[in-house]
């Protein structure tokens, strides 16, 4: 009831809102908690019932009532001894003790304007001294006023209430003001306020516990974050708070301690649980290339071999429809090929047809066969290696290939396999497979989709049957150990860390990364994302979301022996879970990194309660909005070429961001897909820019985004193209929004790539500010407009020419709106409302106007002597002394015009010429008129023409062309002059408008000669 009024008045206290809600939130919950029947009697329990509570809500709110923006205001409008009238806020902000009458009016005011009289109950008016007192010691020392009693006010509650509800309140302002790290909630020296405060109000019977973590890699840091909370019991342990590094408990004294050695087994078991189903719905990271099926090793980590043979059958299927083109027929060809060199036998037919279920029976049985069973043997023998000889197990030789031949019922082709299969330069591609499939369908005509499907998953079953004793007698480690023990070295708990932290773990990394600077024997791997202390593999494209053989400053260039990166365990770990819980494709490798994704990681401000992450988990399930469109630029510009850039219309456009109920084919982001009774802790999505984007497009939306959305959801956010996440905890840097690695044509726009809350949209007033929001919005809907191309397409790439223009000289926008204009068909001039609306969206690349106010005295200046003859002329006419002034300036002989003075002279020589010839009608245009007596006349004598004339000479020549071109010819010819030109025809057109406006009847385009000769 009472927050949709605080969140409109906070607008211009971007951070108010947070420090409101997470301060009371986790207090609220604490205060529910101490007055349940779980907990035994307590202060709370004892004298808080809904109206005290009420009042502690209504005072926390009002706490910081002096940094409220209207309070200065209030404080002059009573001041009626004008205590306050040459008071600057600034410099002497105001103070709760500069309000009257014990501050009562002014809290009063507030509480009927958020509507807390409506809270509060009927008798509202009798809590006000409460609610004063309250409000006004919230805090310890300068920040508590304990006098005010004694110098009038006269609360209602009872002192040992009031002294109750003041600790709640100073617990929430603690909460807002102190926690940035899960740890900071313990009693260690430098925090003893909240835990004694938590001891007193509940009379020992509840503390704080937490878990901490050391690292952030992303999707595993919430699984970890997840797997924790399970591992403290509900009924002991409520979630108070929860931060990217850990979560703050509240916690019963009878609590159980947390048993660390079973979590992180219990994380790779909630691994296990998150990623299976959806790797069997799904296969994410099964692919195919010319050498057959492939899918990323860590299928290992969650599946068995029998079991990973069943995956494999989805995977054919959905590799391989019956829409697919087939590809025996090449295989057929190729076989044929080596036939006709002598290397297989003649009485071999090698001639069969090109069908897809050849393809598709081809694929499955070398993948379970080569892929599968040779892998398995292979990983086998490899941990064989490990034991003493004396000790080493023999895994049993078992030719699966003709085994399932036999099965197939073709044993009499087992000759000829073999004769296959010893081919050589086949380039990996399984020959003998498609020789086997084609011949099992020559004998086995007419079989539909389910009767092979059900062929392969007799296949499996029989092969499962043959390899299950010895899956039974030949056990591999898991691949889960190196996870294991990362989760132990970055867990801590009130009790310390699980892992003591040790130097090994540093001088593992350290050895390696010198080591990886050798070429030949002693080299070792390094781990191309972050240094490790894990086992290192090279990585396939199939388990990648980058293409791996590219370069990185980890590996030695020149190096065939570095031809690949590679990459720790725990990396390839989060890669994984980022394919299968992130991912929406199945593009992997280079695929996936030509789509350009670039991250936005989302900080919370102070910390997430369980309410605003809530909030959050939904806002950021449902965010689809991947481009800046035509859709988004009607919300900031209407239809009447207004812009409108409050704000208050930002924090509307969620309707646009945020899609409810999207459906998965729809929503093109990269973004954790967790099941909705899990709590995720750090979030962070990938925006893809479209279909062959370039750099500059890829950037577009991201950045736009990064500015808007802490104005929206209230979080940090930090925008890059790396994967990595850039910090692990919001507390480790003090901006709002952190831009890494942006393209230039951003940076030009944002003009640096760090900014703090009240930067990114400044508070109005009189002197406009700086705003990278505004100016980014501003320069999108330039673009948009201008160029975008018919079919709309909006070619972002020219948005680099845009922005570099831009930086150059904001005086740009004038040019872009004549860009527009070349492109209509059906208008031959700007109408006025786009002139206001591009003049507008000047002041947002340059705040001061310091270019545009100089040509606007310009133009001011020649318009008091001269006049187009028409609203509708053409910019030649507009523009006839501007154009004469520089022709003077671009062409005259140095030695004539040696000095400012005679300079200009010379100038305003030819535009005395100009006039007089306007006069005489030989040149376009006609004087400045004015209305006497119901007629139109000269608005200037000879002499007072003169002296204007000299007035704009002596400005163009002085502030133009000596001040701002520092009297350089060659700067002044060209671009430069068009510049000019675009802006003052504008601003020509806007005060033609406006004394249009104005006046009682039309002006004629001319006036008789003989009132024009009398004038001079």
């Amino acid at each position: 009831m009472v927050y949709p009024f605080l969140l409109l008045y906070f607008t211009r206290l971007r951070n108010a809102i947070s420090h409101l809600l997470n301060g009371l939130f986790p207090t609220y919950r604490i205060i529910q908690k101490l007055k349940s029947s779980e907990l035994e009697t307590n202060p709370v329990k004892r004298q808080c019932e809904e109206k005290e509570t009420r009042l502690f809500v209504a005072a926390y709110i009002l706490h910081d009532f002096e940094k409220f923006p209207d309070y200065p205001i209030w404080l002059e409008e009573n001041d009626t001894d004008d205590v306050f009238k040459n008071r600057d806020w600034r410099k002497d902000p105001a103070k709760k003790s500069d309000a009257p009458n014990l501050r009562r009016g002014y809290v009063k005011q507030k509480i009927q304007d958020f509507s807390l009289d409506s809270f509060l109950g009927e008798d509202w008016e009798n809590c006000i001294d409460d609610i004063v007192w309250l409000s006004s010691n919230a805090g310890d020392g300068s920040d508590a006023d304990r006098g005010l009693e004694i110098r009038g006010l006269r609360p209602n509650l009872d002192g040992r209430v009031r002294n109750i509800l003041q600790r709640l309140l100073k617990m929430s302002d603690l909460f807002a003001s102190l926690l940035k790290h899960p740890r900071d909630v313990e009693s260690d020296g430098r925090n003893e306020k909240l835990p004694e405060l938590l001891n007193d109000l509940s009379n020992g019977q509840l503390t704080f516990s937490y878990h901490a973590l050391s690292d952030n890699r992303g999707v595993l840091t919430n699984i970890i974050n997840n797997a924790l909370m399970d591992a403290h019991p509900q009924q002991y342990y409520t979630q108070l708070l929860y931060l990217p590094d850990g979560v703050v408990y509240l916690a019963s004294n009878d609590a159980p301690a947390i048993h660390t050695a079973d979590i992180p087994n219990q994380v790779v078991d909630k691994i296990k649980i998150l990623c299976s189903k959806q790797l069997t719905k799904r296969q994410t990271g099964f692919s195919r290339d010319g050498k057959g099926f492939k899918f990323a090793d860590y299928y290992w980590l969650f599946f068995r071999a029998n079991e990973l043979m069943e995956v494999s059958i989805n995977a054919a299927i959905s590799i391989l429809p019956d829409t697919k083109l087939a590809s025996s027929g090449k295989r057929s060809e190729s076989l044929q090929s080596f036939q006709t060199q002598g290397e297989l036998p003649q009485n071999i037919d090698v001639v069969f047809g090109n069908e897809i279920q050849i393809d598709r029976l081809a694929e499955f049985g070398d993948i379970i066969c080569r892929g599968i069973w040779s892998k398995w043997q292979e990983r086998a023998n490899e941990y064989q290696k490990q034991f003493p000889k004396a000790e080493r197990k023999n895994i049993p030789d078992l030719n699966l290939t003709e085994k399932l031949a036999e099965y197939l019922g073709l044993p009499e082709e087992i000759p000829a396999i073999r004769q296959i299969q010893s081919l050589k330069k086949t380039g990996g591609v399984p020959l003998d497979w498609y020789y086997l499939s084609a011949k099992y369908y020559q004998k086995n005509l007419g079989k539909n989709l389910a009767q092979n499907i059900e062929l392969m998953e007799g296949m499996v079953n029989y092969t499962s049957n043959l390899i299950e004793p010895i899956l039974e007698d030949f056990a591999i480690p898991d691949g889960w150990s190196d996870l294991r023990t990362y989760v132990s070295r970055v867990i801590s708990l009130p009790t310390g860390a699980v892992f003591e932290p040790k130097p090994d773990q540093f001088l593992i990394e350290i050895s390696r990364y010198n080591a990886a600077k050798f070429t030949g024997r002693g080299r070792e791997n390094v781990c191309a994302i972050s240094s490790s202390p894990y086992t290192i593999t090279e990585q396939m494209e199939s388990a990648t979301l980058f293409a791996p053989q590219v370069y990185s400053n980890r590996q030695i260039l020149f190096n065939a022996q570095a031809a690949k990166r590679q990459i720790c365990s725990i990396w390839s770990i989060e890669i994984m879970l980022r394919q299968i819980m992130m991912s929406k494709t199945n593009a992997t490798g280079a695929d996936f990194e030509g789509r350009k994704y670039r991250y936005l990681y989302l900080y919370p401000a102070y910390f997430f309660t369980p309410e605003t992450n809530k909030f959050l988990q939904k806002a950021y399930n449902a965010i689809s909005q991947t481009r800046f469109d035509a859709e988004l630029r009607k919300h900031f510009v209407s239809k009447e070429q207004v812009a409108n850039l409050t704000i208050d219309n930002y924090q509307q456009v969620d309707d646009l961001l945020i899609k409810q109920d999207i459906s998965p084919e729809d929503d093109k982001t990269f973004k954790i897909s967790y099941p909705d009774d899990e709590t995720l802790t750090f979030f962070f999505i990938g925006l893809p820019p479209g279909r062959e984007a370039t750099d500059t497009e890829s950037w577009v939306m991201p950045t736009w985004l990064a500015f808007a959305l802490p104005l929206v959801l209230d979080v940090k956010v930090v925008a890059s193209e790396s994967p990595v996440p850039p910090f692990i905890s919001g507390a480790d840097f003090e901006q709002t929004v952190l831009i890494d690695g942006e393209h230039q044509a951003i940076r030009s726009l944002i003009q640096k790539d760090n900014y703090r809350l009240d930067s990114i949209l400044p508070r109005i007033s009189e002197k406009r500010e700086f705003s990278p929001l505004n100016t980014l919005t501003a320069a999108y809907s330039i673009h948009l407009e201008v160029n975008r191309k018919k079919d709309g397409d909006p070619d972002w790439g020219k948005l680099a020419d845009l922005a570099r223009d831009l930086e150059t000289s904001p005086l740009y926008v004038f040019y872009y709106l004549n860009k527009w204009l070349r492109k209509q068909d059906k208008i031959d001039s700007v109408p006025m409302a786009k002139v206001r609306l591009y003049l507008d969206f000047y002041h947002y690349f340059e705040p001061e106007g310091k270019a545009v106010n100089q040509l606007r005295k310009l133009t001011e200046l020649y318009r008091r002597f001269y006049r187009s003859k028409s609203q509708y002329a053409k910019a030649n006419a507009i523009l006839k002394p501007i154009d004469e002034a520089a022709d003077v300036i671009l062409k005259i002989d140095k030695s004539m015009a040696s000095d400012t003075d005679s300079l200009i002279d010379v100038v305003a020589a030819r535009l005395a010429k100009l006039m007089n010839n306007v006069r005489r009608r030989a040149a376009e245009g006609k004087p400045t008129l004015t209305l006497i007596d119901g007629k139109w006349k000269p608005a200037l004598t000879s002499e007072e023409e003169r002296q204007a004339v000299y007035e704009f000479s002596k400005y163009f020549v002085k502030e133009i062309f000596e001040g701002s071109f520092k009297s350089d010819r060659a700067r002044l010819a060209g671009t430069q002059l068009n510049l000019i030109r675009d802006t003052c025809e504008y601003l020509y057109r806007l005060a033609d408008d406006e004394e249009r406006k104005a006046r009682p009847q039309e002006e004629p385009d001319d006036i008789p000669e003989l009132e024009l000769e009398a004038s001079v």
